[in-house]
């Protein structure tokens, strides 16, 4: 069974415009009508929401080509992967091209908590400035800046306390390019890995 979070909704729906109110289901002659799935929309959001408690995460390794990647003026963009000398498991993945404002962005089923990040990636002398962004608050802004390469580099954010939902059970992570280093000649932000465990582990 497959569960996407991410497109349910965070309330079930009220309203019945424009349809029959009262519910009917299929039959073998006949396709039941809008009400029906109304219904069945709302029994299944309701269960999801009962199974959330068994089914929320204390850690995860998020890995960078399974989120979305967006700039608000040009639209959806691509993650490229590059290899990276040195670089451990031999790929990073970046937007192409950086621009100030891209995100990547993903929803966890997390447990509410204190937790720690670790952002595996590449500084660079073209490395811009990534904003972390969880539930919709700026949790800290990360300097990819670096006068010469440095693969395998990890930036770490100490505490994170998960105390609220954009959703029911869903923690939203997003990373913002948000800026550059005086020094920095773009916007790039290499990441292979990012990682949040409880705090204290």
């Amino acid at each position: 069974m497959t569960i996407n979070f991410g497109n349910l909704s965070n309330s079930t729906i009220s309203t019945y415009s424009g349809i029959n109110d009262i519910p009917e289901a299929p039959s073998p002659d006949k396709a039941g009508n809008g009400s029906h799935l109304i219904e069945q929309h709302n029994i299944l959001v309701q269960s999801v929401k009962a199974l959330v408690p068994e089914l929320l995460l204390e850690r995860f390794d998020y890995w960078h080509d399974i989120g979305f990647a967006n700039n608000p003026r040009s639209g959806l963009k691509v993650i490229a992967q590059s290899v990276e000398s040195g670089q451990y498991y031999g790929f990073v993945g970046r937007t192409t091209p950086p621009d100030l404002e891209d995100t990547f962005s993903f929803f966890i089923p997390l447990k509410l908590g204190y937790y720690r990040i670790k952002i595996l990636g590449v500084r660079s002398p073209a490395g811009g400035m990534l904003s972390v962004i969880v539930n919709n608050k700026l949790i800290e802004t990360i300097d990819f800046y670096a006068t010469q390469g440095e693969a395998n580099w990890i930036a770490e954010i100490s505490t994170l306390n998960v105390n609220s939902r954009v959703q029911p059970g869903i923690t939203n992570f997003v990373f913002k390019v948000s800026g550059k280093n005086d020094s920095s000649t773009g916007y790039v932000i290499p990441i292979t890995k990012i990682s949040v465990y409880p705090h204290g582990v």
